[in-house]
């Protein structure tokens, strides 16, 4: 992402057991948090503080599996680096 650019995320039909968080990573190997909650509705919409790769983690800690549809709005100066779900 551009520095300024934004993305929203918006997400539903996920349990409660969803918690999510935007980080990037340092050249260090350190992780930075930028914003984080939980629960499986709602929306994510963060802004780059400087030009980088950052990531968007849902984790389901629940002990059920749960679904969750996901839709993400790009602005100008964001792309889609990857796509996956966790392990």
């Amino acid at each position: 992402m551009s520095k300024g650019s934004s993305v929203t995320v918006t997400f539903a039909k996920g349990s409660a057991g969803i918690a999510w968080d935007v980080h990037s990573h340092d050249h260090s190997g350190g992780t930075k948090i930028h914003d984080r909650g939980d629960g499986g509705d709602g929306t994510v919409e963060f802004t780059a503080p400087e030009d980088g790769v950052f990531s968007i983690l849902w984790k389901n800690s629940g002990a059920a599996p749960t679904s969750l549809d996901v839709s993400v709005e790009l602005g100008a100066g964001a792309r889609i680096h990857s796509w996956m779900p966790a392990d």
